[in-house]
């Protein structure tokens, strides 16, 4: 029997929800085990491959100075900021940088957009300030 696109729309959304990584932090371990294993059996029955991971489409735009910068920043689920301003700041907690995916560590140095007022979509996200240096010198 031939799988109809509904049948693969599914299967992918069943998918991506098996992947959100914030049922482990609620579910105890015995919980988070049978999911697991019960996802695994799910993707392997229906030969679901999961689409690469999509990071939002940014582009530096300009260096104000050593602690600003303008971002370029698209992306589906948080919006479209055509030169949006950034500041250096140092990293709260544990994150992954927009641009190069690298882990962000508690007390890295990192650009996150500058809040004045209504506060933007992509807000919780970060980059790597040493990211920035490395585009810089390219």
């Amino acid at each position: 029997m031939e799988e109809s696109e509904t049948d693969k729309v599914w299967a992918y959304t069943v998918d991506l929800l098996l992947q959100i990584s914030f049922w482990d932090l609620c579910l105890d371990k015995p919980a988070r085990s049978l999911r697991k294993s019960v996802g695994a059996r799910l993707i392997s029955d229906l030969k679901v491959s999961p689409l690469p991971e999509q990071a939002a489409n940014l582009e530096i735009v300009e260096r104000y100075s050593s602690s600003a910068i303008a971002i370029s920043w698209r992306d589906a689920t948080s919006g479209s900021y055509g030169e949006q301003k950034w500041k250096l700041t140092i990293a709260r907690g544990r994150a992954i940088c927009a641009l190069s995916g690298a882990q962000i560590r508690r007390g890295d140095l990192v650009f996150r957009p500058s809040v004045r007022g209504r506060k933007p979509a992509n807000a919780g996200w970060v980059i790597l300030a040493s990211t920035i240096d490395q585009a810089s010198q390219k």
